[in-house]
């Protein structure tokens, strides 16, 4: 998948030695088994953006996914947020990676792990892990829904984010859904914030 702004590239490879082709159905590319079997990859357009989706339909499935970030003349930097942040030269973050969102079929929210590997100065390596042991507990619902947002860091677009009371300390401005109110124990309570582009306060 390819994002561009201006004269700024990125490119997202899935690394995988499965084969599929795209099926385009209501504004998504749909790669069925793409990252193996009992697998779907999803890439939907967003407003200032687009979301890559897993998707895992059994306990079967594998628990670690990695992907191939060419960045061109941009630099990856992961914060301690977990966010990925993609830079040009003069240190201005042009576009954003949030962190991985992991909810079953219930809507439970699920730890992940998400790390960014430097191969050379515009290639990158985004591993995303998920606990074994989670991923085959009992009550776990399939199929389980791996997002990740990505987006331009533009001024003229709003700009929110979600304060959740139980970890207040995390940035989750670049996720594609906001909870407001009660989300799970794990995050407790969603609190939203806006900024609109043009107002001085």
């Amino acid at each position: 998948a390819n994002l561009s702004y201006n004269d700024n590239l990125i490119t997202i490879i899935p690394v995988t030695e499965s084969k599929a082709n795209g099926i385009l159905k209501e504004n998504a590319l749909i790669y069925n088994n793409a990252l193996g079997e009992n697998t779907t990859l999803c890439y939907k357009p967003l407003l200032s953006g687009m979301n890559q989706e897993i998707i895992l339909h059994s306990p079967e499935s594998d628990s670690t996914y990695s992907f191939k970030l060419n960045t061109r003349k941009l630099i990856a930097k992961q914060n301690c947020n977990g966010v990925i942040d993609i830079n040009n030269a003069e240190d201005t973050t042009i576009f954003k990676f949030s962190t991985y969102i992991v909810q079953d079929a219930n809507g439970r929210t699920l730890e992940n792990n998400l790390k960014i590997k430097a191969n050379n100065p515009q290639s990158y390596t985004i591993t995303i892990d998920l606990n074994d042991s989670i991923l085959n507990e009992a009550d776990i619902a399939y199929p389980l829904s791996v997002s990740l947002g990505i987006t331009l860091n533009t001024s003229s677009a709003i700009e929110d984010t979600v304060i959740y009371s139980n970890r207040p300390t995390r940035n989750y401005g670049t996720r594609r859904y906001h909870n407001i109110g009660y989300l799970d124990d794990t995050y407790g309570i969603g609190r939203m914030l806006v900024k609109f582009p043009g107002l001085e306060t």
